[in-house]
C-alpha cells in the first residue's frame, strides 16, 4: 500500500497550475513569474530548484543587541542603587520590545525577497514545531539566533537541528533548562522534546520523561552561547526507552530517533504542514521509511513528497487556508507595494493570530482552519486594503525612531554604549557619540528593506555634517511612511493589453485564485471589469476603466477562494 503512495507525478501532468501549487506550498506562491519558469522545466527540475539551496548564513541585523553575560550585567550595574538598577533593567527590555518589533520587519522583508522560498517556508515551520516565544526570552539576540539556527538547518538532518535547538539559548531558558540540575532537574524540555517534538503521546512513559531530565542536567547558557555544567550533571545511570546506562543528552536524543514513532512523528508534520490537515497514512508512512532510510536527513523526504502524485491530488491543491505569514507577504507581492509595509504586516499578522516569535504556547500555532473565526475573516478579506493604506503605521513608526534620533535618552544610550562589542565599543567612546551614532543606528533599523538600508547607509557616512545625515534620514523614513495605491499595471504585468476582456479576466483569476470560482463571481468581476466606459463597454484589457480594474482587482483579492491556497 504505501509502495505507491507517493508514486511520482506523470510529466504530462506537470503544468503551470501543479507548478503554481508547488510555489505555493514549497514557498509564499511568489513570485509569479517563477511559476511559468517552473512549469518549463521538468517536475524534477522544478524540485530541485527549491530544494537545493546553499546553507543560509545571514549577517545579524544591525539594530539586535550584543547579548549579555552575568559579567556584563554586574559591570553594567555596578555602583547603582536599586531604583537605578531597575530602571536600567526597564529600559533594556524596552529596548528589546523594540527590537523584537524589528526583528518580525526584518524576517518579514525576508519572506517577500528571499531567492530561497523553501528555506523561509521551513525555517516559519520549524518556528512553530520547536517553538518558543519572546515574551519569556527577552534577549533579542537569542531569539534571532534560534532563528537563524531553524534556518542554517531547515532542510538537514533532524536529529542535529533537534541538537542544535535543544542547545539554543532560547530554547534552554524557555523550557528552563539552563537552571535544570543534579539536585532538581527540570522536566520541561524533556516532557516537550517526547510530546511535541519527535515522539509524540503514547510513545513514552512519565518515568521516561524524568530520567530524559535527569541525562540533559548539565545543558545550559552563559549568556552568550551553549555552555555545559558538568557538576551540574546528573552523572548517575538511567533507563530510558529500554535503553540503560549513564545516559546524557546526546544519549537521550539518539535513542529517541531508533524509535519508529520518531519518524512517523516528523513524516505526519511534513504531510500536515506541506498536504493538508487530513492525515494520509499511507503518505506518512511512506515518507517515515524514506527518513529512516536516509538517516533522517530531510531533503530526500522533501522531494519525494514534492515530487508525489497524492501532492497535486484534487483533494489537495487549494485545500489549505493561507497562514496570515503566507497571506500577508503573498499580498505585498501581488500589490506590489513598495517599500514593503513591514509592520503593519506584523501588526494585522499578531492580529490573526500569528504574531511571529511570539508563538501561543509551546505546541506553536494550530494552523490551516485554525486560522479562520468570524472576526479574522473580516481582516482578511480587507487585509488588501489595510496593506495598500498602510502609510498612517509605518510612518508611526519612523516618527518613533525620529523622535529617538533628535531627543535620545541619555542614560539608555550610555548604557547601550557599555554593552557594545568590537568596533561598536570605539563608536561610543564618548557620551555625545554614543548618542549620535545610537540615534542614526535606531532610524536606520526601520528602513525595512536591506538594500534600502544599505543605500542610505553609505549616503549617510558620506554627509558632510551632522545635519545633512539628519536630512537624508528623514527624507528615506518620511518615504517609507507614504500611503501607497492600487497599481493595477504592475499587478497585471505579462498580461496582453489587447487581451479580450473575457481572456484577461481567466488569466488574473488563474494568476491570484488555486481554486476554481463558481459561475456566479466570475459573472460579478467580468461586469465590474467589462463596465460601460461612457457611451462603449470595454473589449480589451487597455480599453476598461483605470477605476473598473481596480475595483475589480480589489474585489479579486477579497474573495475567500484567495484565502486558500
Amino acid at each position: 500500500m504505501t509502495a505507491d503512495a507517493l508514486a511520482p507525478l506523470p510529466a504530462d501532468r506537470w503544468n503551470a497550475r501543479t507548478a503554481r501549487h508547488l510555489l505555493n506550498r514549497a514557498g509564499f506562491g511568489i513570485p509569479h513569474a517563477r511559476v511559468q519558469a517552473l512549469a518549463a522545466m521538468s517536475p524534477e527540475a522544478a524540485v530541485d530548484s527549491l530544494l537545493e539551496y546553499p546553507e543560509s548564513n545571514l549577517a545579524s541585523p544591525g539594530f539586535v543587541l550584543p547579548p549579555l553575560t552575568q559579567a556584563d550585567r554586574r559591570t553594567v550595574t555596578r555602583g547603582l542603587s536599586e531604583e537605578e538598577r531597575r530602571a536600567a533593567y526597564m529600559e533594556r527590555q524596552q529596548q528589546e520590545r523594540m527590537t523584537m518589533r524589528l526583528l518580525k520587519g526584518w524576517w518579514l522583508e525576508q519572506m517577500v525577497t528571499t531567492p530561497d522560498p523553501l528555506e523561509e517556508k521551513l525555517t516559519l515551520m520549524w518556528h512553530g514545531h520547536f517553538a518558543t516565544s519572546a515574551q519569556k526570552v527577552r534577549a533579542s539576540h537569542e531569539n534571532w539566533e534560534l532563528n537563524q539556527t531553524l534556518r542554517r538547518h531547515s532542510a538537514g538532518n533532524l536529529r542535529e537541528l533537534t541538537t542544535k535547538v535543544g542547545q539554543s539559548a532560547a530554547m534552554l531558558r524557555y523550557l528552563d533548562n539552563a537552571t535544570s540540575t543534579r539536585e532538581h532537574p527540570n522536566e520541561n524540555w524533556a516532557r516537550e522534546l517526547l510530546e511535541l517534538f519527535t515522539l509524540g503521546t503514547g510513545n513514552y512513559t512519565e518515568q521516561d520523561i524524568k530520567e530524559a531530565a535527569r541525562a540533559f542536567t548539565g545543558w545550559a547558557t552563559n549568556g552568550i552561547e551553549f555552555a555545559y555544567r558538568r557538576r551540574q550533571h546528573d552523572d548517575g545511570p538511567k533507563e530510558f526507552l529500554g535503553k540503560r546506562g549513564n545516559l546524557d543528552g546526546h544519549d537521550i536524543i539518539d535513542i529517541v530517533f531508533e524509535q519508529p514513532a520518531c519518524a512517523r512523528h516528523f513524516a505526519t508534520r511534513l504531510w500536515t504542514y506541506f498536504g493538508t490537515e487530513v492525515p494520509n497514512e499511507a503518505v506518512i508512512e511512506s515518507l517515515a521509511a524514506t527518513l529512516r532510510a536516509h538517516d533522517y536527513e530531510l531533503r530526500p523526504a522533501l522531494r519525494q513528497l514534492f515530487l508525489a502524485e497524492s501532492f497535486y491530488d484534487d483533494a489537495v491543491v487549494g485545500a489549505q487556508i493561507k497562514s496570515p505569514a503566507q497571506l500577508a507577504v503573498q499580498l505585498v507581492h501581488d500589490l506590489q507595494l513598495d517599500p514593503v509595509p513591514v509592520h503593519t504586516m506584523a501588526d494585522t499578522m499578531a492580529r490573526l493570530g500569528q504574531d511571529l516569535f511570539y508563538p501561543p504556547n509551546v505546541k506553536g500555532w494550530d494552523g490551516n482552519s485554525a486560522w479562520v473565526n468570524a472576526n479574522a475573516m473580516l481582516l482578511r478579506v480587507n487585509l488588501p486594503a489595510t496593506l495598500v493604506s498602510a502609510g498612517p503605521n509605518e510612518r508611526r513608526m519612523a516618527g518613533r525612531a525620529m523622535q529617538r534620533m533628535m531627543a535620545p535618552d541619555d542614560d539608555a544610550m550610555a548604557m547601550q554604549a557599555m554593552m557594545a562589542d568590537g568596533p561598536m565599543g570605539e563608536l561610543f567612546a564618548s557620551g555625545e557619540a554614543a548618542r549620535h551614532e545610537g540615534a542614526l543606528m535606531a532610524a536606520l533599523a526601520q528602513l525595512p528593506s536591506t538594500a534600502t538600508r544599505e543605500r542610505i547607509r553609505a549616503q549617510v557616512e558620506a554627509a558632510s555634517s551632522r545635519d545633512e545625515q539628519y536630512e537624508i534620514l528623514e527624507r528615506a523614513l518620511r518615504r517609507q511612511g507614504q500611503r501607497q495605491e492600487w497599481r493595477p499595471g504592475a499587478m497585471l504585468a505579462g498580461i496582453e493589453g489587447d487581451a479580450p476582456v473575457a481572456e484577461a479576466l481567466d488569466q488574473m483569476i488563474e494568476r491570484f485564485i488555486a481554486v476554481p470560482l463558481a459561475p456566479e463571481q466570475r459573472a460579478l468581476l467580468n461586469r465590474s471589469l467589462a463596465f460601460p466606459r461612457g457611451d462603449t463597454t470595454p473589449q480589451t484589457l487597455d480599453e476598461a476603466a483605470p477605476a473598473h480594474l481596480r475595483a475589480t482587482l480589489q474585489l479579486l483579492l477579497s474573495t475567500a477562494e484567495y484565502q486558500l491556497c
